[in-house]
């Protein structure tokens, strides 16, 4: 269930859900401001409403209701509770409706049951050895930032949590059949009423944010290393090197000035040549 839908309808009355900031507690009238009322601007605008985040409740906000709620404009005259699905996030994944159509929906009782925000996330083992530079995980489709230490921040946490991926590995903590599977990877902690936090875990792709071309090379073309620091040469020029990783007879580099890689690196026969990263 994500903010701006209408997954309900009582007495064929569309109910909007909506993450506002404050608790919609009071019905609204035309003049009315306060911290209610601000939530409720500033959660239509992220919709796409065209309103000011902040202000009193006027024509405009009853219109955007309205818009949401598939009503004509001249019908919604205030704001009510009733008539919103509070959200205090982005969203949750709807677990049960304990309620079916056509039955009595009696005072207080539950009608949706859905899942808790992602309070955190981190890759679990990240690779100290990756390449220098910004990185985001492959969530599916969802394109995600990551620190040094794999953490994701608190401002993607929606993003992260909208994953049919994620969606899926969520279903499976709550005993549901899930669309897809799931494998070690990324571990998300789970809001839970349980004293012990529930975990679920999945496979992602750790990329560069920004894409980086390379070039892959035999160890034997590699002088003056230091670290990660090496030379090469077609013979006549040295070109100074960043070695970024390796695998069984492939060195992966890239040049560390202006000069391109040689077209073609030879093991350098003179062993006078100096590297200058390399001193």
């Amino acid at each position: 269930m994500s903010s701006g839908t209408t997954p309900i309808e009582i007495d064929g009355q569309a109910v909007l859900a909506l993450a506002t900031s404050k608790p919609l507690w009071r019905e609204l009238k035309n003049g009315d401001s306060g911290e209610d009322v601000d939530a409720l601007r500033a959660a239509l605008a992220d919709l796409g409403a065209p309103l000011d985040r902040t202000g009193s409740l006027n024509s405009s906000v009853l219109a955007a209701v309205a818009d949401f709620i598939g009503e004509p404009h001249e019908t919604v005259k205030s704001v009510n509770p009733g008539m919103f699905i509070w959200l205090s996030d982005q969203g949750g994944l709807v677990e049960s409706c304990p309620l079916r159509v056509g039955m009595r929906a009696e005072e207080n009782a539950a009608a949706i049951h859905i899942s808790g925000a992602v309070e955190s996330a981190q890759v679990v083992d990240y690779p100290r050895d990756v390449a220098t530079g910004a990185h985001v995980l492959q969530v599916g489709e969802q394109g995600i930032a990551v620190d040094d230490a794999g953490r994701i921040a608190d401002s993607d946490l929606a993003k992260l949590a909208a994953s049919s991926e994620v969606q899926d590995a969520r279903m499976q903590l709550a005993g549901a059949p899930a669309n897809g599977n799931s494998d070690a990877g990324t571990d998300a902690t789970n809001s839970s009423t349980s004293s012990e936090a529930q975990h679920a875990t999945l496979t992602v792709m750790l990329s560069l944010a920004t894409p980086r071309t390379v070039g892959s090379v035999s160890p034997a073309a590699l002088f003056g290393t230091v670290g990660t620091k090496a030379c090469m040469t077609d013979g006549t020029e040295i070109v100074p090197v960043t070695v970024l990783g390796s695998r069984t007879g492939v060195t992966f580099v890239e040049p560390a000035g202006e000069k391109p890689l040689p077209h073609v690196a030879t093991a350098p026969n003179d062993l006078s040549l100096t590297c200058s990263h390399a001193t």
